[in-house]
C-alpha cells in the first residue's frame, strides 16, 4: 500500500483535517478517492470540491 494526500485545485493546498494534512494509506489513485469520498471529505476544513488530486508520497521521493 501506498500513502496518499490530496490537493483541492482552488484553494492549491493539501487538504487537512484537524490542522493535520490528510494522509491515507491505499493501493492506488482509484482507492484513495473512494477512500477519502467515504470517510474523510465531509471532515477536512478546506475542501471545496471544485476538483482534487491525489499525490502520492512514495512516488514523490
Amino acid at each position: 500500500m501506498k500513502t496518499f494526500s490530496f490537493l483541492d485545485c482552488e484553494s492549491q493546498d493539501l487538504i487537512r483535517v484537524n490542522g493535520q494534512i490528510v494522509r491515507i494509506k491505499a493501493d492506488d489513485h482509484h482507492h484513495a478517492f473512494d477512500l477519502f469520498i467515504d470517510t474523510i471529505a465531509d471532515n477536512s476544513e478546506n475542501w471545496t470540491n471544485t476538483g482534487t488530486k491525489a499525490w502520492c508520497w512514495e512516488d514523490m521521493e
